[in-house]
């Protein structure tokens, strides 16, 4: 298991750079520009602080919150989901 660490934690912007570093592809007509703004676009509501039991999956990564304060994501765990087998023979 890799482990990354992005100097500005989920306020990193969504790069090609970073893209290229966890393997995966942003979508680029988003509503969001940082890894922060793709987990709150993924939620149903803006989380409260002290909330530290928020997951969710997309753009192939799990993605699960570590500390939330002044209701913004300080902190997160970012994992790269398997590839599907079908996926793998493209």
């Amino acid at each position: 298991l890799d482990v990354c660490s992005f100097g500005d934690g989920v306020a990193c912007e969504l790069t090609e750079g970073l893209s290229a570093e966890l393997g995966v592809d942003f979508p680029e007509s988003a509503d969001f520009s940082t890894l922060g703004g793709m987990i709150m676009n993924e939620l149903s509501a803006i989380p409260d602080d002290g909330d530290a039991d928020i997951e969710v999956e997309t753009c192939g990564l799990h993605i699960k919150v570590e500390r939330v304060e002044d209701r913004r994501i300080e902190s997160a765990i970012v994992t790269k989901l398997p590839v599907p087998e079908e996926d793998k023979d493209e």
